[in-house]
């Protein structure tokens, strides 16, 4: 004896609504909170949240390789600084390390010229201050642009496929609700 597992047009429907529930959530914690993080994100000025003082300039040596970055070794009064690309200013100019608020990872900058910042490429070992800004800050809560890109494509794709399992469920309950006595059309026949 064999029993019949096939499913009931309610527990379809169940189904069907659960589904939709999950596609109204995917669809908003997936795709329409980063796409809002995202927008905000982009109308919020990249200001410096944090800085610290490195001495002032001293000179500053080069090195690049075949397949690898240009980094350059900066010697300032405290110390020596490697950072990632070609910096250069003039003997005696203060430099500082800072970070901003849309940017991941510190920076060595000429003080006062925010144009002149380049990644460092290692750690760095001193505090840095906070500043005044009253900004919200993205990179300490792990908000940079490339999660949040990430974050909105998958909720993208989980919200397409909820969507699609949504629809085929539903269908399915409409299709078993149809009268069990009534013989299925047949298309394309005149006869």
């Amino acid at each position: 004896m064999t029993k019949n597992i096939s499913a009931t047009p309610e527990d379809l429907a169940t189904a069907a609504f659960g589904l939709k529930c999950l596609f109204i959530v995917a669809l908003f914690c997936g795709s329409a909170l980063p796409t809002a993080l995202l927008v905000w994100q982009s109308l919020t000025p990249n200001v410096v949240i944090q800085r610290a003082g490195a001495g002032q300039f001293v000179s500053a040596s080069t090195d690049s390789g075949f397949l690898q970055p240009t980094i350059t070794n900066v010697t300032t009064t405290q110390g020596s600084l490697v950072v990632v690309g070609l910096f250069s200013s003039p003997h005696d100019r203060s430099l500082e390390v800072v970070q901003r608020s849309q940017e991941s990872g510190l920076e060595l900058c000429a003080v006062g010229r925010i144009d002149t910042c380049l990644p460092l490429a290692g750690a760095w070992a001193g505090t840095l201050q906070p500043t005044r800004a009253q900004i919200f800050d993205f990179q300490g809560h792990g908000l940079d642009r490339n999660r949040l890109a990430l974050w909105l494509l998958v909720g993208f794709f989980v919200s397409l496929m909820t969507g699609v399992a949504w629809f085929g469920a539903h269908r399915q309950a409409k299709n078993q609700v149809r009268d069990p006595r009534e013989p299925p059309k047949i298309e394309g026949s005149n006869t």
